[in-house]
């Protein structure tokens, strides 16, 4: 909703950053806005005499791509939440996978007090992550190929 085209038009064929155009409740924000009160509220951050807000404004429009993706619903999912009864339906593209996998691995390292060796490490980190994978007691050390 913020990165729209300055030129885009709805289904009426009514400018989007029109200024008279009926605003919506932003729940984040707990107020009405509309397209053009987001636009002139980031134009508001950049031009403010506050490092932070500037900061966030700049933050705003180089992730511009990111902040846009992270609203795509990638899956649906149909489930009532048996603490407020309210049905849960849409999954949203996030890292939360890659950021546990990194804190596992980070883990991992912090408790060996660094690896010397890269192999064990690998493996290591592999055994932990793979759900299906299980110690072998003896090694699996492949038959030598006689040559003649």
């Amino acid at each position: 909703m913020i990165f729209k085209r300055p030129d885009a038009k709805d289904n009426d064929g009514k400018g989007l950053f029109d200024p008279g155009r009926k605003k919506r409740m932003n729940r984040k924000l707990n107020k009405f806005f509309n397209y053009y009160d987001l636009k002139s509220m980031i134009q508001a951050f950049a031009s403010s005499e506050i490092p932070e807000m500037k900061e966030f404004s700049r933050t705003l429009i180089s992730w511009r791509e990111e902040i846009i993706n992270s609203f795509i619903v990638v899956k649906r999912r149909h489930t009532v939440d048996k603490d407020t009864g309210q049905v849960v339906s849409n999954i949203k593209l996030n890292n939360g996978l890659m950021e546990n996998r990194n804190s596992i691995i980070k883990t991992i390292k912090k408790a060996a007090n660094g690896y010397t060796n890269w192999d064990r490490f690998r493996n290591r980190c592999l055994y932990v992550l793979r759900r299906n994978s299980y110690p072998l007691l003896n090694p699996v050390i492949p038959p030598k190929k006689v040559t003649q």
